[in-house]
């Protein structure tokens, strides 16, 4: 949600500005090292590295195949358009807005005078469309950066060890980065090298959090999940008005918001272990998908027959309107399928526990 707070005009809703959007991506990549770390470890099916690998992407290509050709319905003459100008820009968008993989390299493109392909360094400043322009779903780039996690996560995040020498290299790779390229868009939290590191950290999370053990029932230990939940969700909705002594930004890692990330970091195994029989934490963590998935067409078509985007409050209940009907209708029925791959299926009427995906 701070996600679709980021993309509605004044980035708040209910008057809230919570935080940023590029942080919460970063924070989403930390869930996502502690959860893909999680069942690469527990889950005996995913020993084969196939079935992990089909059942992962069908995951998330479902859900986005649906919403992108909803997309192409609307902007399809402007899409073959462009394709016409030249072959490999054509093989190229066809490709990633067919299969996601790649989506997170168009952030580092823009085009030539030919309708061509170039690398730029700062793709914002380019003049005229944008690369990014022309993904059917423009927030998937960062399901490019997640599907590339997934296929190296197998060969690393079973071991602590290993999972240890990911988070050194994507922390080698930030330092060498930042050192010696300005901090910015793309290259603050959009180049997947870079990102490894949060994705590590949450599967060191893990690792450490598995050691808890026998007390993560206690009823202390979930006082003080339920007590760090409330301090970082008021961290995420109250973000402006944080401590100012608290460091906004790493220099050395250029990275924003450190002291939030490294929270996340410490509190995933806790708000995990604490939280994983709460029926609410599991819809929520359902629901969480669609509705980052979906949020920008939502917004383009609110507008478009309307005639005008409507208040915050009613953009963000829609959103979340639509994201159930993905869940139901998409998801759902998908999942049933990813139970032969490994995925724990769907078998009442309660949401799947996203530890178990």
């Amino acid at each position: 949600m701070c996600v679709v707070a980021t993309h509605y005009p004044g980035g708040s809703i209910f008057g809230i500005v919570p935080l940023p959007g590029p942080t919460a991506v970063q924070a989403f990549y930390v869930i996502s090292g502690f959860l893909i770390t999680m069942v690469l470890s527990e889950r005996a099916d995913y020993t084969n590295v196939r079935k992990f690998y089909i059942s992962r992407y069908l995951r998330l290509w479902p859900v986005y195949a649906t919403l992108a050709s909803i997309q192409l319905y609307l902007v399809w003459p402007q899409y073959l358009i462009k394709l016409a100008e030249n072959n490999l820009t054509a093989a190229y968008l066809v490709f990633t807005n067919l299969v996601i993989f790649g989506q997170d390299l168009a952030l580092f493109l823009r085009f030539d005078e030919g309708g061509g392909l170039a690398f730029t360094s700062s793709f914002a400043s380019w003049p005229g469309p944008q690369v990014n322009n022309y993904l059917l779903v423009p927030q998937a780039w960062s399901l490019g950066i997640e599907l590339a996690f997934y296929v190296i996560a197998p060969f690393f995040c079973r071991r602590m060890s290993t999972t240890l020498l990911l988070f050194i290299f994507g922390a080698s790779a930030r330092v060498v980065v930042h050192s010696f390229h300005p901090i910015g868009d793309a290259w603050s939290y959009r180049f997947f090298p870079c990102e490894l590191m949060l994705f590590a950290a949450g599967g060191l999370a893990y690792h450490f959090g598995s050691r808890l053990g026998h007390i993560t029932d206690a009823i202390s230990f979930r006082l003080l999940s339920g007590s760090i939940l409330v301090g970082v969700s008021c961290a995420i909705i109250f973000d402006a008005s944080m401590p100012s002594f608290l460091p906004r930004f790493s220099g050395a890692l250029g990275l924003y918001n450190p002291v939030f990330l490294l929270t996340a970091v410490a509190a995933c195994p806790i708000l995990f272990f604490g939280t994983r029989h709460n029926a609410a934490d599991r819809l929520l963590g359902e629901l969480s998908y669609p509705i980052y998935i979906c949020h920008i067409l939502v917004s383009g078509l609110l507008a478009r027959f309307l005639g005008y985007l409507p208040a915050s409050y009613i953009y963000a209940a829609t959103v979340v309107v639509v994201s159930i009907g993905l869940l139901i209708f998409v998801s759902i029925p998908v999942d049933r399928i990813r139970a032969r791959f490994g995925a724990r299926a769907q078998h009442t009427g309660m949401p799947l526990n996203p530890a178990t995906v």
